[in-house]
């Protein structure tokens, strides 16, 4: 039996964790869903063990600033766009690498599942919970054409502040579940 969990509720939009709880461990499969009012996304889905270790990593490290070198509106274009130089074994000049030779947006993002990547960065003040579409096209033989469409047609598909509370509570109910999972 599939048991929700709230990480996130508000007027705007609500979060929550999804796991068939029946006789679930450290790798049951959890999935995360966002709904708003106009869509509902699938943002995660992998077990329980690697979630709780992506809120251990955002506890130690904490929420990063997005770097002033990238452009907020352009976080989801950039990724994809790295995602086709790495397709190319070219180097792009829009994407800047660290010296390790991974984009540093890379660091913003918590999932990537599907269609779609998460983030979450602090932008101007606020926490940001962001989510973009991801070209999924690179596989198919003459695919320069719709990644060109892609890119001229590209709009963040969500994005909210989240509080630091939210944030808290969401990975306290998350850890809750991982301790819960550990004495089953």
């Amino acid at each position: 039996m599939k048991k929700q969990y709230i990480l996130i509720k508000n007027n705007a939009y609500s979060c929550y964790l999804l796991l068939d709880n029946r006789d679930f461990d450290y790798y049951t499969n959890v999935q995360i869903q966002l709904d708003d009012r106009t869509q509902s996304l699938m943002l995660y889905n992998d077990n329980l063990l690697y979630l709780k270790n992506i809120i251990k990593q955002c506890h130690k490290f904490g929420i990063e600033e997005l770097s002033v070198v990238l452009d907020e509106n352009n976080v989801g274009i950039l990724s994809n766009e790295y995602y086709r130089s790495i397709y190319e074994n070219e180097k792009s000049n829009s994407v800047l690498l660290d010296d390790n030779g991974y984009w540093i947006g890379e660091k913003y993002r918590i999932f990537s599942h599907n269609q779609y990547e998460t983030w979450l960065y602090k932008y101007q003040g606020d926490i940001i919970l962001k989510v973009t579409p991801v070209y999924m096209g690179f596989e198919q033989e003459g695919y320069f054409n719709s990644y060109i469409r892609f890119q001229k047609t590209y709009k963040d598909i969500f994005r909210e502040r989240i509080s630091l509370t939210q944030l808290k509570s969401a990975g306290e109910t998350i850890l809750g579940i991982y301790r819960e999972a550990r004495f089953n």
